[in-house]
């Protein structure tokens, strides 16, 4: 797809052009990598007129950018003139630059054609990094999910074996594409402000050409609520670096090796990360959640990073990630594990930012005196026992009682149908996990008449 072109082809005339790409990468010793935009490599926000002062865009290297949108108007097509700031994210030129020699690069957004072709002049003006290999959800017809549901075989038909992904949301790559995704932290510049393309939470709408918005900006960077001090980008390249060397790396000396694919080269690194480690969560997880592997981003980060989780302290465990003070589970490690790291859920989550593991003294809950040691737990990558990996009896019943206790509150129920096995019943109420990225807590603000218990 290029320049907003969609052609039909055959099966035969599909392949054969499939065929065609994965020669010319593999020839010209390159990898395919398929950026999102918004917050991965920038950050926008939209104003309702051309701003006035562009010394101000200048001294924060803010850009101006505008577009004719068309927009359906009383069953009538017109042109509207809209008006953005975009703040690239620190080393955007020096990642496309410097890495152009070993990776293809492709933009792949929920925004609009116009607009991912306009901040493609912006970020690529002489066309030569992309050299139009845009899609843009204006390119994929019926699109009902506003561009969040994306998908490589847009890009490569079949074969995407040579394809990696560089996005700030993991839930727009469902499948198994998202084994090739290298998460982003979201970037975010224009604090408070109105968010394009991307699903905003609260914001503050500005009006007129963008004036109120640099205020806001100066304000915030002299509190230090923004900062440049943003290196995501130079980690990713390191990363892409590794995994072209790890793809194209000699393998006469493996004669069993089978064909390579980036998936399987990500997974390993990132299974290395944490590999040795046993997390615990405190206050974090419902225990009511009958498949937490599954449905837990904490417990499923944990797990992609390579490490195994448990439901009780043990002797095993390494870490204990949580963002409370005291819990059960807290005041144990206290008290008998000096050797157990009690860590905030923002290390995991570094951790896969960084795909390294992040310095956990960095994320401590508890800092200690100066001089105190650390804590140096005992890496072991044997598997756990298996009562470890179950909901320990004491709590199920605790959370049946809860349940009981509940029914009778709100005037008493039958429960006979009720009170089935803990691990069969669905949860109650909708459960949510933080901002759009992935981040944040998996409890829901919403009544759970199991109630949340401190597994």
């Amino acid at each position: 797809m290029t320049g907003g072109a969609q052609l039909v082809l055959s099966e035969g005339e599909a392949l054969k052009q499939q065929e065609l790409k994965v020669s010319n990468l593999r020839s010209s010793r390159k990898l395919a990598v398929v950026l999102d935009l918004d917050h991965t490599l920038i950050h926008t926000t939209g104003i309702d007129s051309p701003p006035q002062n562009t010394e101000d865009l200048e001294k924060h290297v803010v850009h101006y950018v505008t577009i004719d949108e068309r927009v359906k108007i009383q069953d009538k097509q017109v042109f509207v003139k809209k008006h953005f700031l975009v703040k690239k994210r620190p080393f955007l030129d020096q990642f496309l630059n410097d890495n152009a020699e070993l990776f293809q690069f492709s933009i792949y957004t929920a925004g609009t054609r116009l607009y991912a072709e306009a901040i493609a002049k912006l970020i690529d003006p002489t066309g030569k990094l992309f050299g139009g290999r845009i899609v843009s959800r204006s390119d994929v017809a019926n699109d009902t999910k506003m561009g969040l549901e994306k998908s490589l075989h847009r890009i490569f038909l079949g074969d995407a074996s040579m394809a990696l992904i560089v996005d700030d949301r993991e839930d727009v790559w469902q499948g198994e594409q998202g084994e090739q995704l290298i998460l982003v932290r979201p970037f975010s510049h224009f604090k408070g402000a109105v968010e394009v393309n991307n699903a905003a939470g609260p914001g503050v709408e500005m009006s007129g050409g963008g004036e109120r918005l640099i205020a806001l900006v100066e304000e915030q960077l002299q509190q230090g609520a923004i900062t440049d001090m943003d290196d995501q980008l130079l980690r990713v390249a390191q990363v892409l670096r590794d995994l072209h060397g790890s793809f194209y790396a000699d393998t006469s000396t493996s004669p069993l090796a089978g064909p390579r694919h980036t998936a399987s080269l990500l997974k390993g690194r990132k299974d290395a990360i944490l590999r040795g480690c046993v997390v615990t969560f405190s206050g974090l997880i419902p225990v009511n959640e009958p498949d937490p592997a599954e449905k837990c981003l904490l417990w499923r980060l944990a797990l992609s990073l390579g490490a195994q989780v448990s439901y009780e302290l043990s002797d095993r465990t390494t870490h204990l990630v949580t963002s409370q003070s005291t819990t059960r589970k807290v005041e144990g490690c206290h008290s008998n594990m000096p050797n157990t790291w009690i860590v905030h859920p923002d290390w995991l989550m570094y951790c896969r930012w960084a795909l390294t593991k992040a310095p956990e003294k960095t994320f401590m809950m508890f800092p200690g005196q100066e001089g105190e040691p650390l804590p140096e737990p005992t890496l072991d990558t044997s598997p756990l026992e298996p009562k470890l990996l179950e909901i320990p009896a004491a709590v199920q019943r605790a959370n049946e009682q809860a349940l009981r206790d509940a029914y009778e509150a709100n005037g008493g129920a039958d429960l006979d149908d009720d009170l089935r096995p803990l691990a069969k019943r669905p949860r109650v109420g909708p459960q949510t996990t933080g901002d759009d990225s992935g981040g944040g807590s998996d409890k829901s603000d919403d009544e759970d008449v199991y109630g949340d218990f401190d597994i």
